[in-house]
């Protein structure tokens, strides 16, 4: 079988295919943009960490919709460098409560400045209104495919992403 009918059988067009491609070139910016050190995850971790103090571990995990096993790793990184504490809960040894250092709340700080310039950057040639229907489409294939459990009612929401993250300068 030719190359050319192969690739007729793949549909390049394909949202999974244009999703996947999409999350290609956002890692790709958000290594050379936004951080070499501080990754998607762990910058994920910290904002909510910041917005819920004292959070277990946990839960913090599935607000980030992210799986037990990833969760510790990136916790236990984030500890690594200084940028989050672990404690144990006084009620329950095994819980993990999680609180941001200020180191992490510094990183975070120099983080959301570049984060924002990258999201301007990628919505820059959409009408406002064409931004709000990606974000309407996006999340709802993230409701539509992503396990029930994973976000708790109400979940994450962008007003406590806005606690973390300090106001846009004034142009």
């Amino acid at each position: 079988m030719s190359i050319t009918t192969r690739l007729q059988a793949v549909d390049l067009n394909s949202p999974w295919h244009v999703m996947r491609r999409l999350n290609h070139m956002h890692s790709q910016r958000w290594y050379t943009d936004v951080s070499s050190t501080v990754t998607r995850p762990q910058f994920t971790l910290l904002t909510i960490i910041a917005a819920e103090p004292g959070h277990d571990q946990q839960t913090v995990g599935t607000l980030a919709a992210l799986d037990k096993n990833t969760t510790a790793n990136v916790v236990a990184r984030l500890q690594e460098a200084g940028l989050v504490q672990r404690t144990s809960c006084a009620n329950d040894k095994r819980r993990r409560l999680l609180t941001i250092t200020p180191e992490g709340d510094r990183v975070l700080q120099e983080l959301w400045p570049r984060i924002r310039t990258m999201e301007q950057v990628l919505e820059e040639h959409l009408a406002p209104e064409d931004r709000e229907h990606l974000r309407r489409i996006l999340n709802l294939l993230v409701d539509q495919h992503e396990p029930a459990h994973t976000l708790p009612t109400g979940g994450f929401t962008e007003a406590d992403a806005s606690r973390t993250a300090p106001e846009p300068e004034a142009s």
